[in-house]
């Protein structure tokens, strides 16, 4: 039996024959020994499951039996333990108490296996409960036999081999480690997992590992074999993540899974206990553990299916052409002191768009409009993709450098804009002519230029090497996108549209409204800096529409007060986490307005799932991002391109006919992240890989837990940035907050800036209330208080000027000492400082 480090432990032995009671009591003095009688007792398994979490509570002593009578010449006795202090005498002592009996405790030696990251359902505690539940089944084994004599290994490493794959499809490969209680001894199981091995080469491996430790190594998951007959106890408790206990019988395995509900959920721990089971069958059918799934092939069915947004029909037209088909009276686009018509809208527009045919423009033609917040600019995009070219928004207010390698990389043919925005353009070389906007009104006719298929605009996203690259969307994207927009109910009447015309976010709104007779509000230059006279300006309009990212609608909605826009329907924000405190306000103060946490790269044009916000989502953890939208695909993948199970992390995989064709002039980059889709039902069909680590939820939605490449590992444990971030603003005197991974002489640290929802923050107040909210290794090194984040030309959060780190000031709040840390953190503790060490030499 395991004795736990930090919680009472125990187990539960069968004695078959007579045994004296008072001989067993003077033996066992001063520990305790309470006799119960559970003859007349119909459910055995949870009476001695209550006893034992009463045992545990009322454990005043260094241990505690209780002995349960089954029936005549029938008991079991349960054993339970405090962190053991002169533990083996009690072993030896119980051990002849027995009879002869096996020896029942084994204590637990504190030095850790690696680190195993698990998901979990919950995130990790402070404090653990150690609250547990049970899941159990029953499976044949005669198979498993045959293989093993075949391949002459053991049944029990079969077992463990089987445990090892599912944990590595689980965690997503490298190292697997779990702690092995067996007959013959106690095992440290530590297996770097390879897909290009054989299921037999994997069990023989597990084989060679020894079993003769004395002390059982301290794990998150315990594995535990006997073919003897201990009573299977729902205790209630468990000191591991996970505790995996089979029972060879005659005929069948009794498999049972202790889970600790801190961190799972029951379908979850049923979902591995399934898995498991399956496992021990599937790798004796494979060749090759690449070959190895932990879905069945009905789970696998479902999942794809599931990931697939409903097939909704979408014109088959050019985006422009659906602007120009609405009511000419009616009010398309609003900017300052300005406005214009869908009329005069496709007058300017078109007078423009002949004029740039005449200079060459046609099909696939890159031309770069100067993107302000204008009306201006709206005409500009409009005119191009009238004209059969694809537009590259080009911000006034990028660095001339910027501007030159966007010109310069797109292969604009002309450079089209107002004349005062015209003149103020860096120098370029070589040079590129310039069109000045058409101010005609009268009504010209343009035979059409460009089909669905042809691009319509490009968009410069920042790139891993510091250099931007131009992601290619073309009509039948840019309309199968603004299709989808139906899921948010009926369009737009007046859509404010907060984003900045260069950013692929602003295409959502901004679309949707032109393509079904809205109108379009724009704020202005100073709107757009100034919350409050932008909350004016969408008051005295009616703004019935927000698409914007979170934090700037957290703005605007303190701007305009509770009774701000009586007539909402729908907000839409992405682009950043959407905090829980923000859905419940938005939910309290406009009950009858959606509120739309949507997702979706550059290069799934604008968005590619959404989730409609619950009041429920006002204490979640983490706001999900939902289903793929109506002819989306979205596939949660290991790095195998396998699908995971739900609850699994995995790599988000995005397709359907809205992905953008690739990056511009890139072929090698566009190959490396667009792929050919391997579940795809028609030739042709691409998956792009996102980068974002998520997992689907038991309810379908999709969850996002982080960037495969934001991902840190500190002190020798994996953190995801995002969930510090998330805890951070749980906080009432928090804002928002921000994580960036420092390196100070090339050791890691953890660096947090804040910035206040309240008139003071303290450093030294959040880091104790952190220190109560998350496991000690993910505390930041230091909290720094500022006034606001930066952010980039899109409005995010400039991680990369954080990371910087100038004007940090030292870490704050309490220093970390051994005896602080969990059993098994003093290693990794000491390898930190060793690195440390290492980099002053």
């Amino acid at each position: 039996m395991v004795v736990v480090s930090t919680a009472p432990a125990r187990w539960a032995w069968r004695i078959e024959g007579e045994l004296d009671v008072a001989e067993l009591r003077r033996t066992a003095d001063p520990i305790p020994v309470r006799v119960v009688d559970l003859g007349h007792s119909t459910d055995i398994r949870d009476a001695v499951g209550q006893f034992a979490v009463q045992e545990a509570r009322q454990l005043d002593t260094p241990a505690r039996v209780c002995v349960f009578r089954l029936a005549e010449g029938e008991h079991v006795a349960l054993i339970t333990t405090q962190r053991p202090q002169g533990v083996r005498e009690l072993d030896d002592m119980l051990t002849e108490l027995l009879k002869g009996g096996a020896p029942v405790l084994r204590t637990v030696i504190a030095t850790p296996l690696p680190w195993l990251d698990l998901p979990t359902d919950h995130p990790r505690p402070v404090e653990r409960s150690s609250r547990a539940a049970t899941v159990s089944a029953r499976c044949g084994y005669g198979p498993l036999l045959d293989w093993c004599t075949a391949h002459d290994v053991e049944l029990v490493d079969l077992l463990q081999g089987g445990l090892a794959a599912v944990l590595a499809r689980y965690c997503g490969g490298g190292t697997v480690t779990f702690a092995a209680d067996l007959p013959e001894g106690a095992r440290s199981v530590r297996l770097p997992w390879s897909d290009a091995d054989s299921p037999a080469g994997l069990v023989r491996a597990v084989s060679r590992l020894s079993a003769s430790e004395d002390e059982l190594p301290a794990g998150q998951v315990l594995f535990s074999y006997t073919d003897s007959t201990p009573v299977p106890l729902a205790t209630g408790w468990t000191d591991r993540d996970m505790c995996v206990t089979v029972v060879q019988e005659r005929d069948e395995l009794e498999v049972r899974v202790d889970y600790d509900v801190d961190l799972f959920v029951f379908p979850s721990a049923q979902g591995f206990l399934h898995r498991l089971i399956r496992a021990w069958s599937r790798i004796t059918e494979v060749r090759r553990l690449v070959e190895f799934t932990a879905l069945t092939d009905e789970e696998l069915h479902g999942v794809l299916t599931g990931w697939q947004g409903n097939e909704l029909p979408y014109p088959d037209e050019c985006v422009h052409d659906l602007v120009f088909a609405q009511p000419p009276d009616k009010i398309a686009v609003v900017c300052g002191g300005q406005q214009l018509t869908y009329g005069e809208l496709t007058a300017r527009a078109s007078h423009t768009a002949r004029r740039l045919r005449e200079l060459g423009v046609g099909t696939e033609s890159v031309v770069g409009v100067l993107a302000d917040r204008s009306i201006d600019s709206v005409v500009g995009l409009l005119a191009v993709l009238c004209a059969g070219g694809a537009y590259v928004p080009i911000d006034p207010s990028y660095p001339d450098e910027r501007v030159r390698y966007v010109v310069r990389d797109s292969g604009a043919l002309l450079l089209l804009g107002t004349r005062d925005r015209l003149d103020r353009l860096p120098r370029l070389e070589p040079s590129v002519p310039v069109v000045e906007l058409a101010g005609d009104m009268d009504p010209v006719g343009l035979a059409p230029a460009a089909s669905p298929d042809n691009l319509a605009y490009l968009i410069y996203t920042s790139g891993s090497t510091g250099r931007p690259k131009g992601v290619a969307v073309t009509h039948r994207s840019l309309v199968l996108s603004t299709s989808a927009r139906r899921i948010g109910g009926d369009p737009p009447t007046v859509d404010l549209v907060t984003m900045p015309l260069s950013f692929d976010g602003s295409a959502g709104g901004l679309y949707w409204t032109l393509t079904t007779g809205g109108t379009a509000l724009l704020p202005t230059e100073e709107e757009a800096r100034d919350p409050r006279l932008l909350a004016r300006t969408a008051q005295s309009w009616s703004v019935t529409h927000i698409h914007s990212i979170p934090s700037h609608y957290a703005v605007l909605r303190e701007a305009g007060g509770q009774d701000w826009l009586p007539g909402l329907r729908l907000v839409s924000v992405g682009g950043e986490p959407l905090p829980h405190t923000l859905v419940d306000g938005h939910l309290t103060d406009h009950p009858d307005a959606l509120l739309l946490n949507d997702y979706g790269p550059t290069e799934a044009t604008v968005w590619a799932s959404a989730h409609i916000c619950a009041p429920s989502d006002g204490s979640a953890t983490v706001v999900p991002i939902g289903p793929p939208l109506p002819n989306y695909r979205a596939y949660v993948l290991d790095e195998g391109l396998r699908p995971v199970p739900p609850g699994i992390a995995g790599e988000l995989y995005l397709g359907g006919d809205a992905l953008a064709r690739g990056y511009h002039g890139r072929p090698a980059l566009t190959g490396e992240l667009f792929l050919p889709d391997p579940f795809g039902d028609r030739p042709g069909m691409r998956l792009y890989r996102t980068g974002d680590r998520v997992r689907q939820r038991p309810d379908g939605e999709l969850e996002i837990l982080g960037r495969v490449d934001n991902q840190v590992k500190v002190r020798g444990f994996r953190i995801e940035l995002g969930e510090i971030e998330n805890t951070l603003v749980r906080h009432p005197a928090v804002g928002t907050a921000a994580v960036v991974l420092s390196r100070d002489g090339g050791a890691p640290r953890l660096t947090a800036y804040v910035t206040p929802a309240a008139d003071s923050l303290s450093r030294d107040e959040i880091h104790a209330w952190l220190s109560g909210e998350l496991p000690l290794y993910m505390l930041p090194d230091v909290i720094t208080v500022l006034d606001e984040l930066p952010r980039n030309a899109n409005g995010k959060v400039d991680t990369r000027a954080l990371r910087g780190g100038h004007g940090v000031p030292e870490p704050t709040g309490k220093k970390a000492t051994v005896d602080d840390l969990a059993p098994g953190q003093v290693d990794q503790l000491l390898q930190h400082l060793l690195d440390r060490t290492r980099s002053r030499l």
